[in-house]
């Protein structure tokens, strides 16, 4: 498991360098600032209008929980996830709770009944990108 979980950091930190080197191809000679040193990849992503790598999985981790809650008690998915969520050894649950507290979710009853409304997911995760924006400029 533990072999595993590396595994899949050194493919997201491959995939974080190669979504910067496809950036600096796209904008070619704009990709040096006026000192001549390369631009961050942060800066990269503000200039295209793009979000980070990390923004598009943690919205999409999101709305795939959502959509498990939203097929029921007896989904197995859904409990899968209730129990990750559940044992305070799971990374990947652990990692869902923070993102809960983001939303100000404390527990999978609040997660349950806050996606009754089908927008509010999609309001937080727009509300959270306009708040990233914000902070950039």
């Amino acid at each position: 498991m533990l072999a595993r979980f590396g595994t899949l950091l050194r493919q997201m930190k491959a995939l974080v360098e190669r979504n910067g080197y496809l950036m600096r191809r796209l904008v070619e000679e704009v990709v040096r600032s006026a000192d001549d040193k390369r631009l961050t990849e942060n800066q990269l992503l503000e200039m295209l209008g793009l979000e980070s790598i990390q923004s598009l999985i943690r919205k999409r981790k999101l709305q795939w929980v959502a959509h498990c809650a939203r097929r029921g008690e007896e989904d197995l998915t859904w409990k899968r996830m209730v129990r990750e969520v559940e044992d305070e050894k799971s990374k990947w649950g652990s990692k869902l709770n923070e993102d809960w507290k983001e939303l100000r979710v404390n527990t999978v009853r609040g997660w349950c009944n806050k996606l009754k409304d089908r927008c509010w997911l999609a309001s937080k995760i727009r509300e959270g990108q306009k708040k990233k924006g914000k902070k950039k400029t």
